[in-house]
């Protein structure tokens, strides 16, 4: 495992039991506009496949399978405190169509080629550096179906400064928990 994939894996599995409070208001917007272009994409999501890379505590995974109960979700995440977090939620909606993996976007997926009809990512990517960046966009690419959808959404920063901290785990590693307190004390 990469150095930034465990700094971020750590921090996730140490914040997983609080992220729904600030994330859960943003995450509920994106994940919605990720379901609209995909139905608006594919006309529908009936017998969809659908890849929801960074998947967390499952929010944006939940939000697609309830649009659309004929779908198949596959909630990808690599911090097993998010990953049980989303599983309890998952049995308490009783959801049959999402299943949850753990593991790294930005590493070999465990799918075959042409696999998802849609892929999304809520808030996942400015977690990574660029060169990770890339490798999961290759990993994306090789899992999708000619003509499929990727759907990111992330926040982005105009600071040159600010998003260069973005960029690595290893830069922003020491402001994380300051930034993720602030954001949910801004948020609550």
């Amino acid at each position: 495992m990469r150095a930034t994939e465990e700094i971020t894996r750590d921090k996730f599995n140490r914040w997983a039991v609080s992220y729904d409070q600030p994330a859960s208001k943003m995450g509920a917007f994106m994940a919605d506009a990720i379901t609209e272009e995909i139905i608006r994409h594919h006309g529908g999501m009936k017998g969809l496949r659908i890849l929801d890379m960074g998947a967390g505590t499952g929010n944006a995974a939940i939000r697609i399978a309830l649009r659309g109960p004929d779908c198949e979700v596959v909630g990808l995440d690599l911090s097993p405190g998010m990953l049980a977090l989303a599983h309890q939620k998952i049995e308490e909606k009783a959801l049959k169509n999402i299943t949850l993996a753990e593991g790294s976007y930005t590493q070999e997926l465990p799918f075959p080629e042409d696999h998802f009809d849609a892929i999304s990512g809520c808030s996942t990517f400015h977690h990574i550096c660029p060169d990770e960046k890339r490798a999961g966009f290759r990993q994306a690419y090789r899992v999708l179906k000619p003509g499929g959808l990727l759907a990111i959404t992330d926040p982005m920063c105009p600071d040159a400064e600010w998003h260069r901290i973005f960029s690595s785990a290893e830069l922003f590693e020491p402001y994380l928990d300051q930034i993720f307190e602030e954001l949910q004390a801004e948020l609550t």
